[in-house]
């Protein structure tokens, strides 16, 4: 599958740690995603993102590049193409199929373009249902809108065997430390003084 995704500017922020986290779980259950990241504009970081790309071998999945100043792009090369808080390419977009956005913006005033969006935008995509009731107290005759949680990657983990040395305290009783630093352990709550 290919897909398209475009974005305003590259910074190396959350936008793009949301795609490698992407491409990185795509790659880990084996699904043939090949994600093609066009910016608008180049904020300084298009270089080490795109060496974070090869250092985590990476390249075959995710393939950033910057849009020409006309917006001019094969379009029909993509199965799905997703507009990241970018409606300056909108209007560009309109010939291609399967167009969805993803909204992103925390910020009310970056989400006002949700009141106009046009016909050919198939549906909106976010990463919470806390953003998605939002969206929806806020922009009526929205198309629909899916939830899509943005992955957070292994990487970030060590993950470990559990050992069976863990205190488990269940509602009756607290666990709690005195000034010498020894656990104590004190039997009901109920005994527990303000």
């Amino acid at each position: 599958m290919d897909i398209l995704l475009i974005y305003q500017f590259c910074t190396f922020g959350g936008v793009e740690r949301v795609i490698l986290n992407r491409a990185q779980a795509y790659r880990k259950y084996g699904v043939d995603v090949k994600i093609s990241i066009g910016y608008l504009a180049d904020r300084g970081a298009l270089q080490s993102f795109s060496t974070y790309i090869q250092r985590h071998n990476l390249q075959a999945q995710v393939m950033p590049f910057l849009f020409p100043q006309d917006l001019a792009h094969d379009w029909a090369k993509y199965d799905y193409v997703f507009i990241i808080d970018t409606p300056q390419v909108f209007e560009a977009s309109a010939s291609a199929k399967n167009v969805h956005v993803e909204c992103h913006s925390l910020y009310t005033q970056s989400r006002q373009y949700l009141h106009n969006l046009p016909k050919h935008i198939k549906s909106v995509i976010v990463p919470s249902n806390s953003l998605k009731q939002l969206l929806q107290t806020e922009h009526e005759g929205l198309p629909e809108i899916y939830i899509l949680p943005n992955p957070v990657s292994d990487e970030y983990f060590d993950i470990q065997p559990l050992e069976k040395k863990y205190l488990y305290a269940s509602s009756h009783y607290l666990l709690c430390s005195c000034r010498r630093s020894q656990k104590i352990l004190l039997k009901r709550r109920a005994y527990l003084k303000p």
